[in-house]
Parts: structure tokens; sequence; C-alpha cells
């Protein structure tokens, strides 16, 4: 006599574990999913950030060394080196918000709304006073009057001159470590806690937000309000990156 075997299904324990299973190594594989998409994106940043060096290299020379504009009633950096830049997409970092995609249209400098994805050096570029002290230490370049040339620099080598900004609509194309005068002119902190920067001699580097600006940093959300305010240490030798003349920041 012939007999009918029924096949067995899952019982709930079974179905439970396996989906208890998949939910571990769901937590386990998505942060390094979510990392590893957040270094191909900060590759990407720091491969448009270099076409700023390229580009500010190229307009040196072709204006006898003289530095660009770096801000006025509009913000003249981005403008100044279109001319050298093919594409405009390299005015935008991935990990930056949509919003931040540059259509080439001029827009006016400072608390505009306009969200931007890097910034020039605002103390080395723009500010040539110190606010505390009254004495200069840029290289003038915050309208054509004050322009300065690029053999004005102590050290082309460890001066910033372009990095990740805060992106968050106020004074996005500049940056500065000076961050108890304005928190929206901050370096940006989009990779993993850090800012790509690039140095007026074309090489680049990541550095920790902290570290670029002496100490831990006061973090704020997406609309700009201040979540934890910490003190700043002050003099440190980060300073130097910021100033022309490759000494401390009076500011600092």
């Amino acid at each position: 006599m012939k007999t009918t075997r029924h096949s067995k299904g899952f019982t709930l324990v079974e179905l439970l574990v396996v989906v208890a299973i998949i939910a571990i190594l769901m937590a386990i594989l998505l942060p390094a999913l979510r990392a590893a998409r957040e270094r191909a994106r900060s590759v990407k940043c720091m491969s448009n950030t270099r076409n700023f060096a390229q580009a500010l290299n190229q307009y040196t020379v072709e204006f006898d060394g003289y530095m660009v504009v770096s801000q006025g009633a509009y913000a003249m950096w981005p403008l100044e080196l279109r001319g050298y830049l093919k594409r405009l997409e390299v005015y935008w970092c991935p990990s930056a918000a949509k919003a931040a995609q540059w259509d080439g249209v001029p827009f006016l400098c400072g608390d505009s709304g306009r969200l931007f994805s890097f910034g020039s050096n605002d103390w080395g570029f723009s500010e040539d006073k110190s606010y505390r002290t009254g004495q200069w230490q840029g290289i003038g370049v915050a309208a054509p009057r004050d322009r300065k040339k690029i053999a004005q620099l102590k050290n082309p080598t460890e001066m910033i001159a372009f990095l990740d900004s805060n992106c968050i609509g106020n004074w996005d194309t500049v940056v500065d470590p000076s961050i108890d005068y304005n928190i929206g002119e901050g370096p940006g902190y989009r990779h993993m806690m850090g800012a790509n920067v690039i140095f007026v001699d074309g090489h680049s580097q990541w550095f920790h937000v902290d570290y670029l600006i002496g100490g831990p940093y006061p973090y704020h959300d997406t609309v700009g309000q201040i979540i934890v305010q910490k003190s700043k240490a002050k003099g440190l030798s980060i300073s130097r990156l910021w100033n022309a003349n490759n000494k401390h920041h009076n500011d600092w």
C-alpha cells in the first residue's frame, strides 16, 4: 500500500528566527554600505575641488599672478573661475543637498539663502583685517581694487584655497574658522565629520572639522540652529593654514 507524504512547512518560530537573522545581517552591513557610499562621494567631491585649484592656477597665469576676487555684492570666485571650468557640476559636492547645484547664474553673497557646496578661504583671500587687533593679514581680494598677487603668499603649500562649506544658505561661498562670528561661515563636515580641503599649490587633504577650527565644533541642524555649543581651543597651529603670512591669525 502506497502512503502519501505531506511536506511540512516552516513553523512560526522558524520564520521568526530567519527574520531575526536577516535583520541582524542588515544591521551589520548597512552602516558599512553607507560608509562605502560616502567614501565614493568624498572622492568625487575631492576631484571637483581639484578643478578649482587648476582653474585658480590658470587664472593667476592669465592675470599676471593676481588672485581671484573672493566676494563682493555677489559671490565672485565662482564667476571668476567659470571660464576655466567646462562643467557646472564641479561646483557641487555629491554629499550636499541637490538644491546646492549651481546653474551658473550670479547670486548675492552673504545670507542670501542660496545653497553652495564650496567656499574660498575667507581669512586668506578676503578679510585683510583682524576683527580684534585691526592688523592686516590676508591678501586682500575682497574687492578688485584690493587684489594682491599670489607671490605675496608666504607659503602657498600651507594656505587653504577652497574647501567644503556648511551649505546652509548663509555665506556658503566663503569659509573661515571664526565660527564665533557666524556659524554659516564654518567648514562643512559632510564627509565623515570632515571637509575636503584644496591648498593654493593644488594638493588636497581631508581634515576633521574640529581640527580645521582648532577645537570642538558647535554642531547645528539643517536649519542652522546650534545644537551643541562648546568652547573653542585657542592658538593652535592650524590657524597658519588660513592665513597668507603663514602665522597664527590674531582672530584666533
